[in-house]
């Protein structure tokens, strides 16, 4: 599967177990790809060469403002 890399100004949110919080947008990609930080100030890191975000190794950056929370709690 490939993925499209996150853009400058790409709307986003966090997410975890369905839990999914606006964070604003992207503010800056680091040259190398490994640290995402938003509008918000939030920070988000790469391991690897994935394509996945992590904030305080839980929370996932995700595409799109999306307001939602698990409805199992």
């Amino acid at each position: 599967m490939n993925i499209a890399p996150p853009n400058i100004n790409d709307p986003v949110s966090y997410a975890f177990n369905g839990d999914y919080r606006p964070c604003g947008v992207i503010a800056k990609i680091s040259k190398d790809h490994k640290i995402i930080t938003t509008s918000g100030g939030q920070k988000f890191y790469r391991q690897g060469q994935n394509s996945r975000w992590l904030m305080h190794k839980t929370w996932s950056l995700v595409k799109g403002h999306i307001d939602r929370t698990n409805p199992h709690f």
